[in-house]
């Protein structure tokens, strides 16, 4: 930092240049933890853990939320940061101190999402893994694409077979869900023909362990349209 002017205690113009030797540096605040969404009609509630951080107290730590309507996307809310996850403002996280986050009047479709931490130095923390939650169209057109969408056993016990056809030959994955719209395993789907795409799912969430018994759906998307079919876990 350099001053320069006149110092009206002496009469003397002065000069100075001030260099930091402090080597200390502002470490960044974890990722923020345990993403959740709770989905009720058109609205969701997201939420996620606190983080920590060296520097900063836990509740003075910023968060930055990032929601899209594509895998990395930032159609509904962007958190203005660069390729490396980087704020390319300084500012505060765009949810501020809140561990959660309601939107409402969600359109029906699949929906992207991931949160990251924010300190009071403007350090950021990277993004947490990405998640996912569906908000569940309804009417004569959900009811059409439902019937190309078969699950069964339902109710199941031990596994469920889910098979979807398609007019198009394109590639697809399946999504459990449960009623809540938080989302449970993704399963990708093997081609058994031109038009017709399955998996089996081992009732098993991402960590491994067997799901509760209740409802649940499985959701799959093609051409901007999602097909949900719902089922029973006993």
């Amino acid at each position: 930092m350099v001053i320069s002017g006149f110092n009206s205690l002496t009469n003397y113009t002065v000069t100075a240049i001030y260099d930091n030797k402090n080597l200390l540096t502002n470490s960044p605040p974890s990722i923020p933890q345990n993403p959740d969404a709770q989905v009720d009609g058109n609205y969701v509630i997201l939420s996620w853990d606190a983080s920590t951080d060296v520097e900063t107290p836990s509740a003075g730590l910023t968060y930055n939320l990032r929601i899209g309507t594509t895998p990395g996307g930032s159609e509904i809310m962007s958190p203005v940061t660069d390729s490396d996850d980087k704020l390319c403002i300084i500012s505060e996280g765009n949810v501020f101190h809140n561990t959660s986050w309601r939107l409402d009047n969600l359109v029906p479709g699949t929906y992207y999402f991931n949160v990251q931490s924010v300190d009071n130095g403007f350090e950021s923390s990277a993004f947490s893994e990405e998640d996912t939650f569906v908000v569940i169209a309804t009417g004569i057109l959900q009811k059409e694409l439902e019937e190309r969408l078969t699950v069964f056993p339902n109710p199941a016990f031990s596994h469920i077979f889910i098979s979807v056809s398609f007019s198009e030959n394109t590639d697809c994955s399946f999504n459990i869900f449960n009623v809540s719209g938080g989302k449970v395993k993704q399963l990708n789907s093997k081609n058994l023909n031109d038009d017709k795409y399955s998996a089996i799912w081992d009732l098993k969430d991402k960590s491994g362990n067997r799901v509760s018994n209740g409802v649940y759906l499985v959701q799959t998307c093609f051409l901007g349209k999602s097909i949900t079919s719902y089922f029973v876990i006993q």
